[in-house]
């Protein structure tokens, strides 16, 4: 009986044993690893800040995973006479006072900040642009290797330079801003460009336009929440300052069906075909949608806006730009119109900034472009489309392609008819 017992109380004891290591097994967690991989910076790449003002840094520590770690962090400045930074990451654009409450101004440049994680792990660093208050931006057009620049517009594709520069009590402080916010009022006018300082990967004051779609804007930078006035274009001998950037406005439209050159404006034919309309555009310094050979403009991508009379008898395609598909779903009359209307094309109307209506303006532009009357041209209005005409005859006025369709409609629909022959008679007896 003793051996029984005592046999029971082994087998009993391994199998506590056994449950006690599979219990152990159930309840081991593994957490992600612990080794830092990266720390994330926020801000994260630059920041423009006046003297005397603060800033609230944060710090992320993350794995190979994208796992955030947590950690305790120090901060350091590549200058401290310039910026410090509080233990809790708020950084004075000067000296903190003991409390780390009141931030008293110092110098003035460009300081790299950093975040070193309790495993010894350091950021890559952010700049802060440490600056004296601005008291103004301009932006201006820049002259490269005295190559001149067409105006008041830029034919579409060209391009410019533009740079701003901030000022403090009428000192230049563009070098300790940092990088610059371009915006325009009519983005779809320009491209705008930053150029990138290669040593430190950010923008710098500079920036590349390019004409896009014709029409008139306003660009404008902005740094440190002040922004600038309107954009200047350079200044040339002669000339007045036009304080916009313009895309050269459409100044002709001429639709022909098939190709460019056909001088075919009407068709009829049976219900189910289709047909193509073809714009030729000329923009108001004479460069046009049809190809050449001398290495000039060729205007592409002109958003036009075009129009049936009838859209069930002559449909217009959808996407239509300087070629559109027309179908013919029902017999019937209709004419298709095309015209570059805002607010997609000659964009900016009814803007006409001042410059464009002085006599100023017209004789620069007379004495630079023979072709150009006045300056009032180059203020964007709707333009619709005239038919072809023979060289040297000038455009006439509005007309459209104009389609017949033959076939039997198989569609029931009501018709409206009013007559005017009844007019001098009392209505109880008009019949």
């Amino acid at each position: 009986m003793r051996r029984l017992v005592s046999g029971g109380c082994s087998g009993l004891i391994v199998v506590l044993f056994a449950m006690f290591l599979c219990g152990c097994g159930k309840h081991t967690t593994v957490g992600p690893p612990r080794l830092i991989a990266r720390i994330i910076l926020n801000p994260n790449i630059n920041t423009s800040l006046e003297l005397g003002n603060v800033i609230n840094f944060t710090a992320t520590a993350q794995n190979s995973s994208n796992q955030t770690i947590g950690t305790s962090f120090t901060w350091a400045s590549s200058d401290t006479s310039i910026l410090n930074v509080a233990p809790n990451g708020r950084a004075c654009a000067g000296r903190w006072d003991a409390t780390f409450i009141n931030c008293n101004p110092g110098g003035t440049g460009v300081v790299k900040v950093t975040a070193t994680a309790a495993q010894g792990f350091t950021s890559e660093p952010t700049y802060v642009f440490v600056h004296a208050p601005i008291d103004s931006i301009s932006v201006t057009g820049v002259l490269l290797n005295n190559v001149p620049i067409q105006e008041p517009c830029l034919g579409q594709g060209q391009t410019m330079t533009i740079e701003a520069h901030a000022f403090s009590q009428g000192a230049d402080i563009t070098a300790s801003v940092g990088p610059f916010t371009w915006s325009a009022n009519n983005n779809s006018v320009v491209q705008i460009t930053p150029l990138v300082n290669v040593a430190y990967n950010f923008p710098t004051n500079q920036a590349t336009v390019a004409a896009a779609t014709p029409g008139l804007t306003h660009i404008f930078a902005t740094a440190d929440g002040v922004s600038s006035s309107s954009f200047q274009q350079p200044k040339l001998a002669n000339a007045p300052v036009f304080d916009f950037f313009e895309t050269c406005p459409i100044q002709n439209i001429v639709l022909e069906l098939g190709h460019a050159g056909s001088l075919l404006t009407n068709f009829s034919v049976n219900k189910s075909t289709s047909e193509t309309a073809i714009a030729t555009v000329t923009d108001v310094m004479g460069n046009s949608s049809l190809p050449n050979t001398n290495g000039g403009i060729v205007l592409t991508s002109v958003p036009l806006t075009w129009t049936s009379s009838q859209p069930a008898v002559v449909a217009i395609g959808s996407g239509c730009q300087l070629s559109c598909s027309l179908t013919t779903p029902s017999p019937g009359a209709a004419a298709v119109t095309a015209s570059c209307s805002p607010p997609n094309c000659n964009v900016g109307f009814p803007l006409a900034p001042p410059v464009l209506l002085s006599s100023a303006c017209s004789q620069f532009v007379q004495s630079q472009f023979p072709k150009v009357n006045s300056c009032q041209q180059f203020i964007p209005v709707p333009v619709y489309s005239s038919p072809p005409q023979p060289p040297g005859v000038p455009p006439l006025t509005t007309s459209a392609i104009t389609g017949v369709i033959a076939g039997v409609n198989t569609t029931p629909f009501t018709v409206l008819a009013t007559s005017l022959g009844c007019a001098p008679d009392p209505p109880d007896t008009c019949t």
